[in-house]
């Protein structure tokens, strides 16, 4: 088998090509999942028409960890790197699921094949080297089958076409109609009882194995490589005394059709090569041969489009399992956060029994520059909510939108298959404006002990961001948080004086201040224009740094507006670090109380403007 090789510290220097740049980021993302599959991290992907020597789609090579793959063979001559994506993304492997399922197979001798090839090239000769090195093809893919269920298919797929790499009218004109009709067995049907292959897909295969072999001989093979496929490494006398039987029970039935093959376990590159004077045999298979082999050609033909339909029915479930799954986790959230948002905007929850230490400094009429500023900042509020639109995605057959290139490759392809190539290719987005949307407006203040030369600035800005946001009926509310958290605006709750609370606080709990704002705004699960506004310098612990970069990541995701404020002699290259993490939101860095009406109106309607982008 070209499949597996344990001697290939020659393979370094027999190797002269290296891997297409072009093709080097899909090689290395291979090596990403086969080493995931293997439960690895030290797989190396090679990637060249020159793998395997040439003898096979894929190899792996034990001794140096690396697995060769190629590349025109698995993705088609067609097909160009800017047409793969990622194969770590399930999308993406079913897009290519012959090239998925080669990967597999060698993912899975890299996980399973870990027998001591030294110590089996002292008990078993060439021969029984070989059957031994068939049966482990089967009984890799039965342990696959096992641990990972969901990519049964792929392997399905790809195993009769691996399996004609093995079997075809070159190799089976060297060897007997009986010693052929074993190695076709062991790679076909074998994998039937891996559970590999459907019965439909082996029915006409099996008919012509038994036709070579007869019905007692199949019989006794087959229970050699049933039981093969349940054993594990340390059980390697059990499976060197069951690569002896199969050649035992060959050689009785044909003692002078045996092949003259070289040793698999060799040094050489050439693993497995021919020794001297094979292939000076037949010169062409008999007849039945002939027609076991053109079996196995029809057969992997029509298991592959079998499975194509397997694939579609077993990719949509898959998407509705995690559609629902996806629901479930984030209903389950929004309750959480709606919870954490009762808890905290309780009426009788204040910032006496929150955990803070921060109080009333003063209470003060709102000035007629406040005043001015809020009616400023509405209406530009006023006017960015309506960047709200609403998008309808629409797939399409006729040009039209954005082409999706490797559907039309799909296409192609299945149109020089005889087949109708009608994947919708192209998709093209509708905009509509909703009409008079709802403006959500969350504002969080941060009162920790850094911020406290600030904290007049704060009470201006957070009331005139309350004030501008009833003014155009959106629907506030406000959020202090340090060592504690409290709610200073409740929604419907009007704030008629600008109240300057004290920054004593050492911490800051910026989630729980966000997850509450959102559980009562419905923020990151709500409908209508929505809009964060963070006060503060960002100076957090490690992990709030952490916890805020994924609520602002949370935000992009669901079209969260994010307006950031750092006043003035505070110091906000934290927060302008995490913003930049997150790749979202507008800072306003060290921004004078004067500057309210102004900047935070075109800031707002700048970052509003950012979500209308996204659509």
């Amino acid at each position: 088998m070209a499949h597996y090789s344990s001697k290939g510290k020659s393979r370094l220097t027999s190797r002269t090509a290296t891997t297409n740049p072009e093709w080097l980021k899909v090689c290395s993302q291979i090596g990403l999942l086969v080493n995931n599959w293997a439960r690895r991290g030290d797989l190396a992907v090679y990637g060249g028409e020159d793998a395997s020597e040439g003898r096979a789609v894929a190899s792996y090579y034990a001794e140096i960890a690396e697995i060769e793959l190629n590349i025109p063979k698995a993705f088609g001559t067609a097909t160009l790197p800017s047409h793969v994506g990622d194969l770590n993304e399930r999308d993406c492997q079913y897009e290519f699921p012959t090239a998925t399922g080669i990967l597999f197979h060698e993912s899975l001798h890299a996980r399973h094949t870990g027998w001591d090839t030294g110590y089996l090239s002292t008990k078993l000769d060439n021969t029984e080297a070989q059957a031994f090195m068939l049966l482990e093809e089967s009984r890799i893919e039965a342990k696959g089958v096992i641990e990972r269920p969901e990519n049964k298919l792929f392997l399905r797929s790809s195993g009769l076409n691996m399996a004609l790499e093995d079997v075809n009218e070159e190799t089976l004109a060297k060897v007997s109609d009986t010693w052929a009709g074993a190695t076709l067995a062991g790679l076909a049907l074998a994998r039937y009882d891996a559970r590999v292959l459907e019965a439909e897909d082996v029915r006409e295969i099996y008919l012509a194995v038994v036709a070579l072999l007869g019905e007692d001989l199949y019989k006794s093979l087959r229970a050699v490589w049933v039981e093969f496929q349940t054993l594990t490494v340390p059980q390697v006398e059990r499976a060197i005394e069951l690569a002896k039987k199969w050649v035992e029970l060959l050689r009785e039935a044909d003692p002078e059709g045996e092949p003259q093959s070289g040793d698999p376990f060799a040094e050489e590159s050439g693993e497995g090569e021919e020794s001297e004077g094979e292939g000076e045999g037949k010169g062409s298979p008999s007849s039945a041969l002939a027609e076991a082999l053109g079996a196995l050609s029809e057969s992997a033909m029509n298991a592959e489009l079998n499975t194509s339909d397997a694939l579609s029915d077993q990719q949509t479930k898959e998407e509705w399992d995690k559609d629902a799954k996806a629901r479930q986790e984030a209903n389950k959230d929004k309750q959480n956060r709606q919870q954490e948002a009762r808890k905290i905007f309780d009426k009788s929850h204040n910032a006496e029994g929150s955990g803070s230490s921060s109080r009333v400094q003063q209470k003060r009429k709102p000035t007629g520059e406040e005043r001015a500023s809020a009616v400023t900042i509405a209406k530009m509020l006023e006017k960015a909510k309506y960047r709200e639109r609403s998008v309808h995605t629409r797939k399409s057959v006729m040009p039209v939108g954005r082409l999706n290139a490797r559907v039309a490759v799909q296409n192609q392809a299945m149109k020089s298959m005889g087949l109708q190539g009608d994947l919708p290719a192209w998709k093209v987005k509708s905009r509509k404006h909703t009409d008079d949307p709802t403006l959500k407006l969350g504002v969080l203040v941060d009162i920790s002990g850094s911020m406290g030369s600030a904290m007049e600035s704060m009470a201006t800005t957070a009331w005139v961001l309350s004030e501008a946001g009833r003014r155009v009926q959106a629907k506030t509310a406000m959020v202090y948080y340090g060592s504690g958290v409290f709610p200073t605006l409740r929604v419907g709750q009007r704030l008629d004086e600008v109240t300057v609370y004290s920054a004593p606080d050492g911490t800051e709990k910026f989630s729980e201040a966000w997850t509450a704002l959102d559980g009562e705004l419905g923020m990151t699960f709500g409908d209508g224009v929505k809009m964060l506004v963070v006060v503060s310098d960002g100076a957090y612990t490690p992990r709030q740094q952490e916890l805020c970069v994924k609520a602002l990541t949370e935000c992009r995701a669901n079209g969260v507006a994010v307006l950031w404020i750092t006043p003035k002699n505070c110091h906000g290259y934290t927060a302008s670090a995490m913003i930049r993490s997150a790749g979202w939101g507008v800072h306003l860095d060290g921004m004078e109380t004067s500057q309210i009406a102004l900047t935070v109106g075109k800031s707002a309607s700048e970052a509003l403007g950012k979500v209308g982008s996204l659509t």
